[in-house]
């Protein structure tokens, strides 16, 4: 196991801090932001335009649940043009 090297806070070296220390809100920002990448690129078929990415992760920042952002991606228009694109395809190329 690695050890967790510690930079000093003041110059004297009487205070240190976790190097590797990451604030909770930025690990659960980041969890949010892949779980809507993710969402985008599944229900959509494209990557999340910047727009729609912070919007989303605004979303469950507020306490919305992911299973409602996704239910709001699939029953956009765009959500549902591409659900249909799916369905299509299915049946006249089989599962693909």
């Amino acid at each position: 196991m690695k050890k967790k090297s510690k930079l000093p806070v003041s110059l004297d070296g009487a205070e240190e801090i976790d190097a590797l220390a990451v604030p909770q809100d930025a690990l659960q920002r980041a969890e949010w932001e892949e779980f809507v990448r993710e969402a985008y690129l599944n229900l959509l078929d494209r990557p999340a335009d910047p727009g729609g990415l912070d919007s989303y992760v605004n979303r469950l920042a507020n306490g919305e649940s992911k299973e409602l952002i996704r239910g709001r991606l699939e029953a956009c228009p765009e959500g549902q043009r591409v659900a249909l694109r799916r369905r299509c395809n299915e049946r006249i190329y089989g599962d693909a």
